[in-house]
């Protein structure tokens, strides 16, 4: 176990909460100059990705998004991952006091170290987590291999 967990929690992920929480705004008036910010803090939802020998599984975090907002492309040895959130609108005489979640849209492209059947890849949307599904194409399966045996 890499991390000690401490009443139930993860001590590592505990503390690097805590240095973010301590240090984070130190750096935001450095961050003020437009093009700086932007690159910096460009929005990249979490990833999963699984090989198995049927194909890859690929796992977004998209929370608030739906399909109509994500774009999902196949090209090659290429998986692309687009989306453009809805902009949440306030009602009249609203404002933020505070906000935290990330928002914007992104875009993630991934390349594939097997051949995939382009045809037969789902994607499906549960509970804020995008499963992209990219079966293997028949070549690239793992298959085994009979050794013949001849007597002499």
């Amino acid at each position: 176990m890499l991390a000690r967990r401490i009443n139930g929690t993860c001590f590592a992920s505990d503390m690097r909460n805590e240095v973010d929480r301590l240090f984070g705004g130190v750096f935001d008036a450095a961050l003020a100059v437009p093009s700086v910010a932007t690159a910096v803090r460009t929005y990249a939802p979490a990833v999963d990705i699984v090989e198995n020998d049927d194909g890859v599984v690929v796992q977004i975090e998209v929370p608030g998004l739906a399909m109509e907002d994500l774009d999902v492309v196949v090209k090659r040895d290429r998986l692309e991952i687009a989306g453009t959130p809805s902009d949440e609108k306030l009602a009249d005489g609203e404002g933020y006091l505070r906000r935290e979640r990330r928002f914007g849209s992104f875009r993630r492209v991934f390349t594939l170290s097997v051949e995939i059947d382009a045809a037969a890849v789902k994607a499906d949307l549960r509970n804020g987590v995008l499963t992209v599904t990219l079966p293997k194409a028949a070549a690239a399966k793992p298959r085994k291999i009979e050794v013949s045996y001849e007597k002499n």
